[in-house]
């Protein structure tokens, strides 16, 4: 390889590579620790929240990722003109 070519990895590529990998052990940590106690309180309860626990877990399963995204804005989102 001359000095002219592209490498293989540009340093772009490999700060987005990092970057990545940081997003995803945080994510991984972060859905343990939350994940965990709602899935033993699931698996034991016999409250009748229950359903409502299962159902919002099952959520990101049956709606894709932008569709509950949209619906998190619509909601988060305040109308023009509402009264505060």
């Amino acid at each position: 390889m001359s000095g002219n070519e592209p490498g293989f990895y540009s340093p772009d590529d490999l700060v987005a590579l990092w970057i990545s990998l940081k997003l995803a052990a945080i994510t991984a940590v972060l859905l343990l620790l939350l994940c965990t106690p709602v899935a033993w309180w699931l698996a034991t309860t016999r409250s009748r929240l229950r359903v409502l626990g299962e159902a919002m877990t099952a959520l990101p399963l049956v709606l894709p990722p932008t569709v509950l995204a949209s619906i998190c804005c619509c909601f988060s989102v305040r109308t023009a003109g509402a009264a505060s």
